[in-house]
C-alpha cells in the first residue's frame, strides 16, 4: 500500500510519537525513546528541508590525523614527505580495497574526531 506524502510536518512529528510508543510498549524501549528521539530532534531543526551547513576545519588537523593513520598502517612518514611524495603515497592509499584505518587500532582523539566509527545509529 502507497501513502501519500505528509501534508505538514506536524503530521509527520504525530506518526514518530506514534512509532515511539509503540516501540516503548513493545519492549524497545532504547529504540523508542533514543531513535525517535533524535528524528523528531532533527526533524524540529530541519522540517522538510535540509540546512546548509558550512564546516570547515584547519588543514592542519587532517594532516596530522592522515599522519597518524598512515604511521599506524605501517604506510609511511607522511609528515617527513614533500608534496609530491605525499600525493602519490595518498594515490597508492586510494587504489586499495583495504579500509586504512582499524577498529583494532588506538588513535589520538583528534584523528578519531576526524574518523569517527561508522557503527553509530543513525535515524
Amino acid at each position: 500500500m502507497r501513502r501519500k506524502p505528509y501534508s505538514t510536518p506536524d503530521d509527520f512529528a504525530a506518526d514518530l510519537d506514534v512509532i515511539a510508543a509503540s516501540l516503548i510498549e513493545n519492549g524497545d524501549a532504547d529504540l523508542g525513546k533514543a531513535g525517535c528521539s533524535t528524528c523528531a530532534k532533527r526533524w524540529g531543526a530541519f522540517g522538510f528541508h535540509l540546512a546548509a551547513m558550512d564546516v570547515r576545519q584547519n588543514s592542519d588537523v587532517h594532516e596530522r590525523a592522515v599522519a597518524e593513520l598512515l604511521n599506524t598502517a605501517g604506510a609511511a612518514d607522511y609528515l617527513a614527505l614533500d608534496e609530491k611524495k605525499r600525493t602519490a603515497l595518498l594515490l597508492g592509499e586510494l587504489a586499495h580495497a583495504r579500509p586504512l584505518r582499524s577498529p583494532y587500532a588506538e588513535y589520538s582523539a583528534e584523528t578519531a574526531r576526524s574518523w569517527p566509527s561508522r557503527t553509530r545509529r543513525r535515524c
